[in-house]
């Protein structure tokens, strides 16, 4: 079912809550926000060297190399605080001087909107809520808050002399936390798995880049015929169909799956539903799963790895939009520290009269909103319709006004930070916003005024939060002031949207995306021909020579921004604004992860992209609790 709106009333300031629906790449289609810091934005841990080199400080134009060295064996979590406490955690880990008892060690947090249907990445992205097998099990490598690749798994790789082979070395003497070895071949079990057409693996896209991968999940080729094997215990080889010097980033998303437990029940992810079956490879353990009231975690005696923690237990709260601040207001969770946990500008007014007590935190998220067209589909063939279209649009007041604490004017799809940002694209003409120009274009493109131009509809998902609403309502207000088009709004079930979406029928949409992995590839390929509805055959030229490029980071940086350049020039998107996100947590909450990074970002970014839960610790000013 679709609503359509005619835009008429004028836009004006707005007190808004952000909706529980937040769209995180493509397969965070209805997921719901988390109040609890696991989020999709690379995250704060300690310095350990990287295997691939970090973009520098001063610079967000840098990518991490293609072929990285061996990783550092030296385990990647220390406090900011010196460890000097006489109190150790069950791994033997001494807590800092100023931190609570270890039985205090408890980080209580909440979420909203439908509980995971159960817990294993490897079965299903959407299915296991995203984030919660990061609690348990761990992926290969991890990032830290400098964007830096750490091994967690994996504690080396490296790229084989045919381009195309990256070898794993898994680290010795993991184990379950049953006390099953974990080996090479659970790594490998995990990627059959997901190319398993049986399991329907919603993210199978993301790893096509595996050779065979395409053919063996769609039934096409036997399994044996996957680029993926364990050499021995404890060497893991992926093969890929073409150079692919992003891949080792991209592990990072998967936790692996225990194969000697699937293997003996029915093979479904109901294994990590009960805390007997539910074992797990993290620095925590599945203790409890009380539906719709909480989910614990509870430390793993038998941890083998290498993020030995200081935190104790995990609760996890099961709440609603509403509940979430009255909870931290009373103490009740001590962070709302994903996407905002539903932080409304009137939140936020109230935190910076107290900021100390409040512990208001926020940061530019690795995202962006934007206006897409579709190039292929008329008036936006003609590139001076769009460009006039985007220059008609005035991000710096709808950010200031509509999107105050929130949003942050863009003029690309890489935000600053991440690799390839170009900061020379905001001064593109495109960028600029110039009324005069942008009839005059509209003129030189045959449609004085607007006249001659068909019926222009945006479309979007359902429902809208206020702080879409307000944005989209901003665009079409000045479209109308300024070109004098008017705009309807049509808005469908989100799942319609994005079916509708992959048929390439709709000509002009409102959309997000935030980012999955830490390279230029992850934003940049969305825009090739064939995925999002522009085509250019220069752009997708440059990108694949970028993506499968073995040469020097810095030339394929260069690759990048060229692309990037032509998607602005000629407006293949209009790119409105990159998400600010506000967070709260509390003075007692520390941890290297919880200070500023190299890039002077301070962040909760939680554990699917980060170390945050591994490093952060509860100090001796929170009071005392029970459980």
């Amino acid at each position: 079912m679709s609503r359509v709106v005619q835009y008429t009333a004028k836009i004006s300031r707005r007190n808004f809550l952000q909706n529980t629906l937040t769209i995180t790449g493509v397969a965070g289609v209805g997921l719901f926000l988390q109040a609890c810091g696991a989020q999709a934005t690379p995250t704060e841990a300690p310095k350990a060297a990287a295997t691939q080199a970090p973009p520098p400080a001063a610079a967000a134009t840098t990518v991490p190399t293609q072929a990285p060295a061996a990783a550092p064996t030296a385990a990647p979590t220390k406090a900011a605080a010196a460890a000097t406490g006489s109190d150790k955690t069950i791994l033997g880990l001494a807590l800092p001087a100023d931190a609570a008892p270890y039985d205090q060690q408890i980080y209580r947090c909440m979420i909203t909107g439908a509980e995971p249907q159960h817990m294993e990445r490897a079965a299903s992205v959407s299915g296991s809520g995203s984030i919660y097998p990061f609690y348990y099990t761990e992926p290969l490598v991890k990032l830290n808050e400098d964007n830096e690749l750490v091994p967690v798994i994996a504690e080396s790789w490296n790229l084989e002399s045919d381009g195309l082979t990256w070898t794993f070395k898994i680290r010795k003497g993991l184990e379950w936390s049953d006390g099953v070895p974990l080996t090479a071949k659970d790594v490998e079990f995990t990627y059959q798995r997901m190319a398993d057409p049986k399991v329907a693996f919603d993210w199978a896209w993301f790893f096509a880049d595996i050779k065979n991968f395409k053919e063996v999940n769609s039934g096409k080729a036997p399994m044996s015929d996957l680029g993926v094997k364990a050499v021995d215990d404890y060497t893991f080889q992926a093969v890929m169909n073409a150079p692919a010097p992003y891949f080792p980033d991209k592990t990072l998303m998967v936790t692996i799956s225990p194969q000697h437990v699937i293997k003996t029940t029915d093979g479904s992810p109901n294994w990590s539903t009960d805390p007997k079956t539910a074992v797990a490879s993290g620095p925590w353990k599945l203790a409890s799963w009380e539906k719709g009231k909480q989910i614990v975690f509870e430390a793993n005696p038998n941890y083998k790895g290498v993020l030995k923690p200081f935190i104790k237990t995990i609760i996890i709260k099961v709440g609603s939009p509403e509940s979430v601040q009255p909870a931290y207001e009373a103490g009740e969770i001590d962070a709302t520290a994903y996407e905002g946990g539903n932080i409304t500008p009137a939140d936020i007014a109230k935190a910076k009269s107290d900021p100390a007590r409040w512990g208001v935190h926020s940061y530019v998220d690795y995202g962006a909103y934007f206006l897409m067209f579709n190039n292929q589909m008329d008036p936006f063939t003609n590139t001076k319709v769009r460009q006039a279209i985007a220059k008609s649009i005035d991000k710096n007041a709808l950010a200031g006004s509509i999107g105050r604490d929130l949003s942050v004017p863009a003029f690309s799809m890489l935000p600053p930070g991440f690799p390839a940002h170009n900061p020379a694209l905001k001064d593109d003409d495109t960028n600029k916003f110039d009324p005069a120009g942008a009839k005059k274009l509209l003129a030189d493109a045959g449609f004085l005024e607007g006249k001659g131009l068909p019926k222009i509809t945006l479309y979007t998902w359902s429902p809208l939060n206020a702080l879409r609403k307000g944005w989209i309502e901003g665009v079409q207000a000045q479209i109308k002031k300024n070109l004098g088009i008017d705009t309807e709004l049509n808005t469908g079930e989100i799942k319609v949207f994005y079916a509708e979406k992959a048929k390439h029928v709709y000509p002009f949409t409102f959309q997000q995306y935030q980012f999955d992995y830490f390279d230029p590839s992850n934003l940049l390929d969305l825009w090739k021909t064939g995925n999002y509805d522009y085509s250019n055959k220069d752009y997708d030229a440059l990108i694949d020579k970028a993506d499968h490029f073995v040469g020097s980071k810095e030339d394929r940086i260069k690759l990048y921004q060229q692309a990037e350049k032509i998607l602005v020039d000629e407006a293949g998107a209009i790119f409105l604004f990159w998400p600010q996100t506000v967070q709260f947590w509390r003075p007692y909450l520390k941890g290297k992860s919880l200070e500023p990074s190299k890039l002077g970002v301070q962040s909760f970014r939680g554990n699917k992209l980060g170390l945050t839960h591994y490093n952060m610790y509860i100090t001796k000013d929170r009071p005392a609790i029970k459980i």
